[in-house]
Formats: structure tokens, sequence, C-alpha cells
């Protein structure tokens, strides 16, 4: 039998940690919205630079829990997963030692796109 309470643990003080790296100023009116255990998504507003904000949270949760985590930045939750699974498997595309991925264009949409299963 699978002993989960580690994980739940781990999982609320990430998500406190990034709860916390917001309300601090990394992002003012930003929403966070949990996905899963280990996963979740925050809404940023342009103006407030989105991977600033990603490179900070990626910095705070290194920093204060030993974890490393990755970081998608896109404008919808499908881009941002893929940009996320992109930073893992890539060592990323900048900041934060390449823990943030970033699509700043739809040509870089579109590439991240014709990766998955559904294009091949």
């Amino acid at each position: 039998r699978t002993w989960y309470k580690p994980y739940q643990d781990a999982s609320r003080d990430l998500f406190a940690c990034i709860r916390a790296s917001l309300d601090a100023g990394a992002a003012c009116g930003a929403t966070l919205e949990r996905a899963s255990i280990d996963e979740g998504y925050v809404s940023v507003e342009e103006r407030h630079g989105p991977e600033s904000v990603a490179e900070e949270l990626v910095r705070s949760v290194r920093e204060r829990l030993g974890l490393p985590v990755c970081c998608g930045v896109a404008p919808n939750k499908l881009l941002a997963k893929l940009a996320s699974s992109a930073a893992k498997a890539s060592g990323g595309g900048s900041g934060a030692s390449g823990r943030v991925y970033a699509v700043r264009s739809d040509e870089e949409a579109q590439a991240l796109l014709r990766q998955t299963a559904a294009h091949r």
C-alpha cells in the first residue's frame, strides 16, 4: 500500500511557497489554480512580466524548499503544460538555470504542438 503523506506534505508546502511568493510581490493580482498534487497554473497579466514571475517562483521554491521545479510560460494552459514539459526535457530555454521555458511567438507555439502525439 502506498503512503502518500510525504507527497501531500510536500505538495502543501509547494503551493504555500508559491502563494507566499505571489503575495510578496512576484505578481500582484495573480491567481493560482492547483491542477494536481505537483502541478498548478498561475495566471499573470502580461504587464507583470510572466517570465520574471516564473523565474522568481522557481528560485523561491528552490531556496525555501530545496525542490527543483519547472515553469512553462504561455498564453494558455495547453501551451504552458507543453512548455513546462519542454523545460523538463531540455533544461529549458531561459532564466533560473534553464527551468523556465517561455512561448514567445506563434512559431514557438507551433513547434511545441508539432512535437505532440496529436500532430504525428
